[in-house]
């Protein structure tokens, strides 16, 4: 399915993302379908993901870490031991608020113990999830969408779970305090929200994003990126622990970059090839979207797999099935990170050939803007 995949592949994102736009005033960069409207609004939100934008973010998650490592251990017991913890649940927990934090501004506070209905968010969204894209796939969704002017979606609006209807005014709240600050010039910290206000349209010079368009980026950015952040860091938490010679050879390569400094966004971390492989092959194994990402084929046609598949087709694989393809792989069941660095054994040319293969959220290693 590489033609599929491809950016220059003859197909575009298919009505399903029109499917799930519930207000045409907040259309996120995913939800944009036409290939021209979708790489404009790509590359204009491409600029609060700059090297620059990076490191000033990192500062902000770790304050999130370090305090997160703190609660997670300060129940320590006279054996040296806590009680068991869902990693899961926890990770989850970290990687919402700090989303929370960068990309609106203000943290949603699950990490931390004690009742807070806000915790309930991240559950409520899976589930919304779970219900609605079985919905979408329906041939009667079409009709749902046209009717979409008569008043459906403000109805739909009044069955939302109260969880998404918290968190939908949270963000919008904190959204609206953040722009307020932002315009008045008050606004100091350089995070993600700071970079998307700042963003400029290249052909205009007017602000990139209006403020239903904040709303709907900022959401989009903590939605999916919670999603596919707690996923790769709770397998790489499962994998480490499982195989402890590849957590041993990981931690010696950190600590002949870094010694006793704090390890922080730049080249040295770039220059951590094993971090690099552990990372591809815990996203690999473990990817965050495991259904296909449906695309629409363009006039013309396309050709995959050497089958001709004609205009008006819905194309895509699911990401796990071709992350686990034996032909590409050999042993995709193994937690294997050496498999993407050059060796005698592996060389470059084995390397080229399974990266074209690999697959994030269906494109060959995309992010969440794809």
């Amino acid at each position: 399915m590489k033609a599929n995949k491809s950016s220059k592949a003859n197909v575009k994102r298919s009505g399903f993302y029109d499917y799930t736009v519930r207000n045409e005033n907040e259309r996120s960069t995913i939800a944009h379908t036409e290939p021209a409207a979708h790489a404009k609004r790509r590359k204009l939100l491409n600029q609060a993901f700059t090297e620059k934008s990076l490191r000033a973010s990192a500062e902000f998650m770790s304050k999130h870490i370090d305090r997160w490592l703190e609660i997670l251990v300060d129940d320590v017991q006279q054996n040296g031991w806590t009680e068991p913890k869902d990693a899961a649940n926890e990770v989850e927990m970290l990687v919402w608020d700090i989303l929370g934090d960068i990309c609106n501004g203000r943290e949603f506070g699950m990490k931390e113990k004690g009742k807070n209905m806000l915790k309930l968010v991240p559950h409520a969204s899976v589930k919304q999830m779970q219900y609605g894209y079985p919905v979408l796939k329906m041939p009667f969704a079409p009709f749902l969408r046209a009717l979409s002017p008569l008043g459906v979606d403000e109805f739909m609006a009044k069955f939302k779970p109260p969880e998404i209807k918290l968190y939908e005014h949270f963000t919008a709240d904190a959204v609206a305090q953040r722009l307020a600050r932002f315009r008045s010039g008050k606004d100091e910290r350089q995070d993600m929200f700071h970079f998307i206000c700042k963003a400029k349209d290249p052909e205009t010079g007017l602000p990139a994003f209006s403020d239903r368009d904040i709303i709907a980026e900022a959401r989009l950015l903590t939605v999916a990126g919670s999603d596919t952040s707690s996923v790769g860091m709770t397998g790489a938490l499962f994998f480490l622990a499982k195989y402890p010679e590849r957590l041993e050879k990981l931690r010696r390569e950190i600590d002949s970059v870094f010694g006793t400094e704090e390890i922080v966004a730049g080249l040295k971390v770039k220059s951590c090839e094993y971090l690099r492989a552990v990372i591809d092959e815990v996203l690999r194994i473990c990817p965050a979207g495991l259904a296909e990402m449906p695309r629409e084929v363009l006039p013309g046609g396309i050709v995959i797999n050497e089958e001709f598949y004609p205009a008006g087709t819905i194309v895509g694989t699911g990401v796990w099935c071709d992350n686990d393809n034996k032909e590409v792989y050999g042993d995709p069941e193994i937690f294997r990170p050496e498999r993407w660095i050059p060796s005698p054994e592996n060389p470059p040319e084995e390397i080229s050939r399974i990266k074209a293969a690999f697959t994030l959220l269906g494109s060959h290693r995309t992010t969440v803007l794809e």
